[in-house]
């Protein structure tokens, strides 16, 4: 399968540092439309990101609400951030 597109710029810098920051982090993602023109063309989805820090999912949680914050054109949605079993955080942000 090829992809011919990209994450929001705003997200993929974050997306970077928490797939950097634990080699057990990792990130899931679900398309939910049609890739749109923005700074290119930027597949909208809903990214759930997973790691075992609490300090790295407060973090994440943190700089998802300031690119929300700063991008008030930009649809973010923190849907949900949770505890899971075996101390293992999810933080869903939906685009």
């Amino acid at each position: 399968m090829q992809l011919v597109s990209h994450v929001s710029i705003e997200l993929s810098f974050i997306i970077r540092c928490l797939l950097q920051a634990q080699p057990s982090n990792c990130i899931t993602v679900q398309v939910t439309g049609p890739r749109k023109l923005e700074n290119g063309l930027v597949v909208p989805g809903q990214f759930t990101a997973y790691t075992k820090s609490m300090a790295i999912g407060k973090r994440l949680k943190e700089q998802v609400l300031h690119v929300k914050d700063l991008c008030k054109y930009k649809d973010l949605e923190i849907v949900g951030c949770s505890l899971e079993e075996k101390k293992l955080i999810s933080c869903i942000v939906k685009m």
